[in-house]
This record gives structure tokens, C-alpha cells and sequence, in this order.
């Protein structure tokens, strides 16, 4: 009992840092797009941008490599002599890589590769500098600290991690307004963003440091570097599926440039806009119950696998989909509110990309079980399929139906995903003995057509028909009663009586 009381604080605990940061990049989209603005102007305020996303793509590859080991700490977290040289092993690589990002500032700099982004000479001597600026600062931060946080996952110590990065993120924020407030350059602001990094890790390094001596974790001289180096080309499968994914994202706007025109652009990004913060959602659950769900397979926890991998799906009827039914019907006058009248709202599309998030959720479990056990030749060729599906099916929808044919696309590239990754997930579940949760997953696909049905009586309807709201989120409702009754007695009593504990205090 106390065990899983453990863990579903822990899970709690992560799905709440999830959120907060969440929230706070809402505010940061929201709140300090006028103030740097106003102090910095457009062009510099956009040259922020453009860094931020540049620097995004720099870790891509780092990324990849550390989600590699750090799934693969799991499955061999039983074992802490193994742990101790695997981890020591690839912390090499991740210095390695992190120095490659300053040779690669290096790089650009010497062919001149900005020429390619449309920026100026000065423009672009800012861009190298920022990009130094950072990538010394992560040598010196991130880049270990990474490791370390990896290393520690395996023992619960996962909402740790979460809840340092939304830290980190709230005063990296909260010292750039500071800086732009005080008629700080674009250059110092950056420099004390990343002295803010460098301060964060080096006091979570004394916790770390607690951590790892508790659980008996360090680094071993037994290490091998060309372990690292093996580490480093399996996950090179991960890093493909991030680079097509991130061409997926930018694919999508370079395609609806000539399929669009740009106030039809302008009204595809702000009826899109609330979906994503609902999938922003989807993922905090999911990442906070990815180590939990692969740490019950480990140790072949059978109940427990079969619980993280509904749990989702539970949640998606019990709260998503009743939210998503709330958004549907406030939508039409928040949003005319909130473009201050400059668009139309079309409650198809935004039921249509509501569908879309409800679809990558009912995927999401499955989808955690292939990422969970590294099976990443088959997570590159799934993104490769995605975008690739996409891009056709925007030219055939796209063209004749413009934002309605954008997010049918969108749909049919989830739909398609869904199926792949079900395959492969319930494949591997049946090969390691596992209980597959058919009849879960039937009824999650059953709440998705239940509410793809209604959300098409409720577009389609002259006036609004409540009716159909009440009986939608009522199914939901007993959908989610249907998964309640698909777990074992013993987990329904734990649950029970953890809430009534929780209740009596």
C-alpha cells in the first residue's frame, strides 16, 4: 500500500510540475511578447525568437542521445553496478556533444550560415554570440547535470527533475523581463539568462549529489568510452524521428504558405492554439507516468502495467473529454473576445483539431510503451510515415477545403499513427506476457467515436443544442466508469482507500 501511495504522489507531484510549466510559458506567450517589444522593438524581439528556436534544434541530437540512455537506465536500474558504468560511460558523450555544439557556433560562424536566415552582418554577429554564450554556459551546466538526472529516474526521483525545470524556466524568464526592464542588450540579457542556468544546476547539484550517495550511484572507474560511443549510434534512430518531427511542425507552415492565404494562416494558429494547451496537458500525464509504467514492466508488475496503461485513457473520459466539451461550447464568445473580432470562429475545425488531441491520446499509453523500451528504428519510421502522409494529405484536403482540409489532414496523420503504433505496442506487450488491455483500448476507441459523432451533431446544429453537451460528457462519464470496472479489485481498493486517507486528514 505505501509503495503505490509512493508512486502515485510521485506521478501527481510530476503531472503538477508539468502543468505549472505549462502555465507559465502561457504567460510568457502572453504577457511578455508586448514588454519586450516595447523595450527592444520587433526586430531585435524577433532575432530572441529565432535564437530560441535555434537553440532548440542545437539540443535536438543531445536530446535524442540522453531520452536513449535515460530509458535504458530504467530497465537496468536493478543492476547499479551495470548502471554505475553505462551512466559514467555516456556522461563522456554528453561532454563530447556539448563541446561539439560550440565547435558547430563555430562552424556557422566561419561559413557564414546566417547569410541562409535573411540576417544582416550585425544580426548575425549577435546570433553567433548568443549561441556561444549558451552553448558554454550548457558545457559547464546542463550537460552533466543531464546525465546525473537520468541517472536518478529510475529511483523515483523524476518529479524532482520535472519541478527543477519549471524553476529553472520561471527565473530564466523572470531575469530576462529584469534585464529588458533595466535597458539591457539582447547579448547581456542572454549572458544572465545563462548564468541563471549555471546557478540553478550548481545548487540542484548539492541535492543530486545527496541523491545519488543514498541509492549508492557514482561514477566507476570501469567506464568505457566505446560503450558511450555504441550508446550514441542506437540513438541516432531517435534523433532522425526528432529532426522529421521538427520537420513535420515547419513542413506544415512552408506547405500551407501557398495552400493558405495569411489571414487563413493567422485563423488556423488561433483555433489551434487551445488544443495544443489541451495536449500540453495529455503530455504532462503521460511524462510523469512514463518511468513508473517502464519501471512495472521491469519488474514484471503485471497490474501495475495494466494500470499505467489505462490510466490515460481514463482520465482522457473522466476530465479531457468533458473539458474538451466545455471549450466547444465557450469557445464562440471567448474567442471572438480574444481576436478582439478579427476572425470568424468555425466550430468545425476547432472540433476537428479537439479530435485530433483526444485521438493522440488514446495513443499516447501505446505509444509510451515503444519509446519506453527504445524500439526507435520503429519510432523513426512511424514520423517518417507522418510527415510524409501529411504533406499528401494537406495537398489533397488543403487545396479545395482550406482550413477544414488542413485539420481533416491532421486527423487522418493521427489516425494513421494510432494504428502503427497500436500494432507495435500490443505486439511487444504479447511478446513479454502481459496482460493486453483489448477491451480498455476498445473502449477508449469507442469514447472517440462516440464524441467524434456528437461533435458532429453539435457543428452541424442551427443553435446551440445543450442537450447534446449533457449526454456527450454523460457517455464520457460512463466510459470512464467502464475502465474503472476493468481493474483489478486489489487496485480499486488501494485507490479507494488512499482517497479516503487523503479525505480523513
Amino acid at each position: 500500500m505505501k509503495g503505490n501511495s509512493s508512486v502515485l504522489k510521485r506521478v501527481l507531484s510530476g503531472s503538477a510540475a508539468s502543468w505549472t510549466n505549462i502555465i507559465i510559458n502561457i504567460i510568457v506567450q502572453l504577457a511578455l511578447v508586448p514588454l519586450f517589444l516595447n523595450y527592444w522593438g520587433a526586430e531585435t524581439y524577433g532575432l530572441w525568437l529565432l535564437f530560441l528556436s535555434v537553440w532548440g534544434v542545437y539540443l535536438i541530437f543531445y536530446n535524442s542521445f540522453q531520452l536513449y540512455v535515460g530509458f535504458d537506465a530504467i530497465k537496468i536500474a536493478k543492476d547499479k553496478k551495470q548502471l554505475n558504468k553505462v551512466m559514467s560511460s555516456t556522461a563522456s558523450i554528453a561532454l563530447l556533444l556539448s563541446l561539439s555544439l560550440i565547435a558547430f557556433t563555430y562552424l556557422l560562424k566561419v561559413t557564414n550560415s546566417a547569410k541562409y536566415l535573411s540576417l544582416d552582418s550585425e544580426m548575425a554577429k549577435t546570433l553567433y554570440t548568443l549561441l556561444f554564450v549558451y552553448s558554454t554556459a550548457w558545457l559547464f551546466s546542463g550537460a552533466i547535470h543531464v546525465t546525473f538526472e537520468k541517472w536518478l529516474t529510475p529511483f523515483g526521483y523524476a518529479p524532482y527533475v520535472l519541478w527543477l525545470n519549471t524553476a529553472r524556466i520561471f527565473f530564466r524568464n523572470f531575469v530576462a523581463v529584469i534585464c529588458v526592464m533595466n535597458g539591457l542588450d539582447i547579448i547581456n540579457t542572454v549572458v544572465f539568462t545563462a548564468g541563471v542556468d549555471i546557478l540553478i544546476y550548481c545548487f540542484s547539484a548539492i541535492f543530486v549529489r545527496k541523491f545519488m550517495k543514498s541509492n549508492g550511484l557514482g561514477f566507476t572507474s570501469n567506464w568505457s568510452l566505446r560503450l558511450g560511443w555504441r550508446y550514441l549510434y542506437n540513438s541516432l534512430y531517435l534523433f532522425v524521428k526528432y529532426i522529421l518531427d521538427a520537420c513535420r511542425n515547419i513542413g506544415l507552415r512552408l506547405i500551407l504558405a501557398p495552400v493558405l492565404s495569411v489571414t487563413e494562416i493567422a485563423l488556423f494558429a488561433t483555433l489551434r492554439t487551445p488544443s495544443n494547451i489541451v495536449m500540453q496537458g495529455t503530455n504532462s500525464i503521460a511524462y510523469a507516468m512514463q518511468p513508473e509504467l517502464m519501471a512495472s514492466i521491469r519488474d514484471k508488475e503485471v497490474n501495475k502495467v495494466f494500470v499505467f496503461n489505462t490510466l490515460l485513457w481514463f482520465i482522457m473520459a473522466t476530465l479531457i473529454v468533458p473539458f474538451v466539451y466545455i471549450l466547444q461550447l465557450i469557445m464562440p464568445d471567448f474567442y471572438e473576445f480574444w481576436t478582439l473580432g478579427k476572425f470568424e470562429f468555425d466550430s468545425q475545425v476547432f472540433a476537428l483539431f479537439s479530435l485530433v488531441v483526444l485521438t493522440y491520446t488514446v495513443c499516447s499509453p501505446l505509444e509510451a510503451i515503444v519509446k519506453g523500451n527504445n524500439l526507435v528504428k520503429e519510432q523513426a519510421m512511424i514520423s517518417f510515415i507522418s510527415v510524409v502522409l501529411l504533406m499528401i494529405f494537406i495537398v489533397m484536403f488543403g487545396t479545395r477545403l482550406g482550413v477544414m482540409g488542413v485539420a481533416i489532414s491532421l486527423l487522418l496523420v493521427e489516425l494513421v499513427v494510432l494504428a502503427i503504433y497500436s500494432f507495435i505496442g500490443f505486439s511487444w506487450l504479447k511478446k513479454a506476457g502481459f496482460t493486453l488491455p483489448l477491451r480498455s483500448f476498445i473502449t477508449a476507441l469507442l469514447c472517440l467515436f462516440v464524441t467524434a459523432v456528437n461533435f458532429y451533431l453539435i457543428t452541424t446544429a442551427t443553435s446551440p443544442r445543450y442537450s447534446l453537451y449533457i449526454i456527450g460528457i454523460s457517455v464520457s462519464l460512463f466510459m470512464g466508469f467502464l475502465f474503472w470496472q476493468l481493474y483489478p479489485f486489489s487496485v480499486k481498493h488501494q485507490v479507494v482507500t488512499l482517497v479516503k486517507s487523503k479525505i480523513k486528514r
